[in-house]
């Protein structure tokens, strides 16, 4: 959700695809919503997912030209449950540990690139620090829905241009990949553990405060929608039926059938 502050800020929200974990589709209202953005759920059986990416990226590029897409390759988030399992794989592989990230998952990036690659331009790397409210707190999910947010986050975004991945190799690509997270891991490490040492030659490309005014406008308009459409529905019982059957299929559709998004692809 953080990421969409900073596609908003450079005009590419609206055209934003992003890769996630197939159960968040079937999250209430915005799972729903995601579903009818197109964005892309993985079910982390890959006989399955590149059947479907196969079929969804080439639809995508050719009916969405200049459409954004953002990539996890760690694949989840970095809790000490996932860091954990981190540090068993590192083990069994013989690399080094890591504190502060994760090591990426390379199937989906090196399969999907070449499908993508005629239509993009750059790739962005974003890493993403946080200043905490105390020492090694990490925000979580449950931390910002509860309203806990970091005091401040910098956003380091590296462009790296075409040019310099298009004709890699499908090995090459994973190296590359893992290259750039051991950088992320150097450069979060020196910034927790260095008093928010920023990388070297970063330059500010936007900036902005949460005032308090900001805080009361959102909230004014939160309470004012919520508070209109729940009068509105209990006004209205043709509006509560037909809420509720719309809320029900939805439920239904996405537990039990193929949803939005599998219904597209199933008929590609």
């Amino acid at each position: 959700m953080l990421l969409w502050s900073v596609a908003w800020r450079t005009r590419t929200l609206h055209q934003l695809r992003i890769v996630l974990k197939a159960p968040l589709r079937k999250i209430p209202i915005f799972g729903w919503a995601m579903q009818h953005f197109i964005f892309i759920f993985l079910q982390r059986r890959w006989a399955d997912d590149q059947v479907n990416l196969h079929k969804l990226l080439p639809f995508l590029t050719s009916t969405e030209p200049e459409a954004s897409y953002l990539l996890f390759p760690e694949g989840t988030d970095l809790s000490e449950n996932n860091l954990a399992k981190s540090t068993v794989f590192a083990e069994k592989n013989g690399l080094p540990p890591r504190r502060y990230s994760l090591y990426p998952r390379t199937t989906g990036w090196t399969f999907m690139f070449p499908l993508l690659r005629s239509q993009l331009t750059a790739v962005y790397d974003i890493t993403m620090f946080y200043v905490d409210y105390a020492a090694n707190e990490r925000p979580s999910e449950a931390s910002l829905l509860t309203g806990r947010m970091p005091r401040m986050i910098h956003f380091y975004i590296e462009r790296v241009d075409i040019s310099a991945l298009r004709d890699k190799s499908e090995s090459e690509l994973a190296t590359w990949l893992e290259k750039r997270f051991e950088r992320k891991e150097a450069l979060l490490k020196a910034f927790y553990e260095e008093n928010g040492k920023l990388p070297h030659g970063a330059t500010s490309l936007f900036q902005q405060n949460q005032s308090s005014a900001m805080v009361i406008l959102v909230a004014f308009w939160l309470v004012s929608i919520g508070a209109a459409t729940i009068f509105g529905l209990i006004g209205n019982f043709i509006s509560v039926i037909a809420a509720l059957a719309i809320v029900t299929g939805y439920t239904i559709n996405t537990a039990y059938g193929p949803g939005v998004d599998g219904f597209l692809i199933n008929n590609l």
